[in-house]
């Protein structure tokens, strides 16, 4: 995001990175735009108005990738979940909010919020738990189905207003003049190769890696990014509801989870943890897991949830707010090296959630540019190519086969897939489908310039990140190394 942002204030951006495009904690993402309803419980009304507003950047920028979603929470009449209460939070919610849908196509806008009676919950939610059920609250946010895509319409805008973008490219430090910075040099990780940029300002915007790049960079400051482990369970079988359900088990110190019903199937979140391990490859433990599913098994009648029936496991780093614990940041993190005797033009970023991320990137180049008072939009070129809409084809069709092949290597030409796995996780839907994804990997590979050693590696490699999906692939280390914590959050 925040390359998109300076390349749309005409400032040149390079961006580098050390793998590929998203490939981390964003790919991972449970995949709703947070309204910030649950801020008001705090009353924490600028975290609200934040989301809010972005939130309709987001349903406005991109109105075929992100949708409005219905959200529902049954309703028991327990702590401050009642009725009542609840009708005035979502009046509250709407006054509040009233501006939602300025700008936002019509089929992108946003109802009101309202309670519903026992039958209409029902009738939305056929397995919920009836006994004591008094009701529900139903209100509306926005969810993106395919936040790859996302990220790769922000990086096609950012690069058509003259952005530089390389993936698989690592910083290896920077040319600083006179106490300021006037370049980065950087390695190419497919070829070896150095590289040196000039430029007079270098963000870090690195997440979980923040404090060794700023180390690399040659910041000196002490520790800034605290991890603490997110994680979502995509399974095998059908959404309970059209509606993404808030659900709350009885046992007490339980966190409310979020059931996204994404593409008509069930995906769970959002767990949280504390993490003490390298950020390479965060995974919950399976003990961490059996606890969500059993949350779930004993909250919602007849679910019967099993770690074989994981389809998935979309795990990343978030900002916690001390070491040790899984309660995540409530704040943007900003730093200037300079402050603390790093050399000017260095800087460092990190924020808490996908929702407020061109929030976060905007007032980042505030701070460092200067105010901007018009609005930074981008492009109307979204979603320009369809070509990564595949999982679904009928790929027994010969020549549809044929032609969706040429358009998917001209796709990873385009779009700068350097592995088979860039293509399949981060540049289409393929990665929905593991067992289509491995069966057209041949054919998917004809389409680089590979000889029959390098396309071995891209089958290992692509199997590798596809099979981080079942419980097999979960950190069985986990157990020792991080201390669960209830607090719910989605990531």
């Amino acid at each position: 995001m925040l390359v998109e942002q300076a390349a749309a204030r005409k400032l040149r951006p390079l961006l580098i990175e050390r793998g590929d495009f998203g490939a981390r904690t964003s790919f991972n993402s449970l995949r709703i735009i947070h309204g910030g309803l649950r801020y008001l419980q705090s009353l924490d009304l600028p975290r609200f108005f934040e989301s809010v507003r972005e939130r309709r950047w987001f349903l406005a920028e991109f109105p075929r990738l992100v949708k409005p979603l219905p959200c529902l929470m049954p309703l028991y009449g327990r702590g401050v979940k009642k009725n009542p209460i609840l009708r005035m939070a979502l009046a509250m919610n709407d006054v509040l909010s009233h501006r939602r849908n300025v700008g936002v196509p019509a089929e992108n806008r946003l109802p009101p919020g309202r309670v519903i009676d026992r039958d209409e919950v029902i009738r939305l939610f056929p397995s919920v738990a009836r006994p004591g059920l008094r009701g529900g609250a139903l209100w509306y946010d926005a969810a993106v189905a395919d936040s790859q895509r996302v990220i790769v319409e922000l990086l096609d805008r950012a690069a058509d207003a003259g952005a530089d973008l390389l993936n698989y490219v690592t910083a290896d430090g920077l040319e600083v003049t006179t106490g300021s910075v006037a370049g980065l040099r950087a390695i190419d990780r497919a070829s070896d190769r150095r590289l040196r940029f000039e430029a007079p300002v270098v963000i870090n915007s690195t997440g979980p890696w923040s404090d060794l790049t700023a180390s690399v960079l040659g910041a000196g400051d002490a520790e800034t990014f605290v991890p603490s482990l997110a994680w979502n369970l995509l399974m095998n079988r059908e959404a309970l509801s059209e509606c993404a359900l808030a659900i709350e088990p009885e046992r007490d110190g339980a966190p409310t989870y979020f059931l996204h019903p994404w593409k008509k199937r069930l995906l769970i979140g959002t767990g949280h943890a504390s993490w003490l391990n390298s950020p390479e490859r965060p995974a919950p433990s399976a003990a961490q897991v059996r606890v969500m599913l059993d949350d779930m098994n004993a909250t919602i009648p007849g679910l019967n949830l099993a770690p074989g029936g994981i389809c998935r496991v979309l795990a990343g780093l978030l900002p916690a707010r001390r070491p040790g614990s899984a309660e995540l940041a409530v704040r943007p993190h900003f730093r200037d090296h300079a402050d603390r005797g790093g050399p000017g033009g260095l800087y460092s970023v990190f924020g808490v959630k996908f929702t407020t991320s061109r929030y976060v990137a905007a007032t980042t180049l505030d701070r460092i540019f200067g105010k901007r008072t018009e609005p930074v939009v981008g492009s109307s070129g979204e979603d320009r190519r369809r070509d990564w809409c595949v999982a679904g084809l009928d790929w027994h069709d010969i020549e549809a086969r044929r032609a969706a092949l040429a358009r998917l290597a001209r796709l990873a030409t385009d779009e700068s897939a350097v592995h088979l796995a860039d293509l399949v996780l981060r540049r289409t839907d393929l990665w929905e489908n593991p067992q289509l994804a491995l069966a057209l990997a041949p054919e998917l590979a004809d389409g680089f310039p590979w000889d029959d050693a390098r396309r071995r590696q891209e089958f290992a490699l692509l199997e590798s990140e596809l099979a981080a999906m079942p419980a097999h692939g979960l950190h069985r280390g986990a157990e020792n190394a991080t201390r669960s914590n209830d607090s719910a959050s989605s990531a």
